[in-house]
């Protein structure tokens, strides 16, 4: 089982106290993000339904992007939170016909994130993406390279509730001022019974 972690590309990122920052750590934001990401997670996996007890209802996130999106509901764990959790399902007919399970977690526009956010979120994503490669479940899949943005990704081995591949991608712009980690079911040649989306290059090692 350690064989694979042996293969994933392994990114360093400076721990916090590294960066020469000072203040307290925004421990709310690791937490709220940590645990809405785990109830995507298994709302997407599972096929469940998406566990918004203990959640407070609110608006879409600024900028949110509904197009070929149905059934959307926006969640806080705090009301004054600036992180939100969104599910839909998605719709479009030119990839896979039928509704396909999407959640993510995102950070409100308005809220700007400092290196040391950036930092923390980014370290606790790669801490559970390590613990399910090392428990066998799931594997690498970092779907895309850009160098203005943190990508990072994994799958679960077990595909989705509608027979389609799983992905769990961190998206985070180097400037901080984009966040999001979305959990969602993907179409196309990844519902197909040895099918998947095809690889984006990937940066040289």
């Amino acid at each position: 089982m350690l064989g694979t972690v042996g293969v994933v590309r392994l990114i360093t990122y400076p721990h916090p106290t590294a960066l020469g920052l000072i203040g307290p750590a925004p421990n709310f934001l690791v937490e709220d993000v940590e645990a809405l990401s785990a109830r995507c997670r298994e709302h997407v996996e599972r096929g469940s339904d998406f566990d918004s007890s203990d959640l407070t209802p609110t608006d879409m996130p600024t900028g949110f992007n509904g197009v070929g999106q149905v059934d959307h509901q926006a969640w806080r764990r705090r009301p004054d939170s600036p992180v939100i959790a969104v599910t839909y399902n998605y719709v479009r007919t030119d990839w896979t016909p039928g509704p396909r399970l999407q959640c993510q977690v995102t950070i409100d526009e308005a809220y700007a994130l400092t290196e040391l956010s950036q930092a923390l979120l980014l370290r606790s994503f790669l801490d559970t993406r390590i613990r399910h490669l090392v428990e066998g479940t799931h594997e690498a899949d970092d779907p895309a390279f850009d160098p203005s943005f943190h990508f990072f990704g994994y799958s679960p081995h077990e595909r989705g509730p509608s027979g389609c591949r799983v992905i769990h991608v961190l998206m985070m712009s180097q400037a901080g001022d984009s966040f999001q980690i979305a959990s969602g079911e993907q179409g196309g040649p990844a519902c197909q019974p040895d099918g998947r989306l095809p690889t984006r290059p990937q940066p040289p090692a």
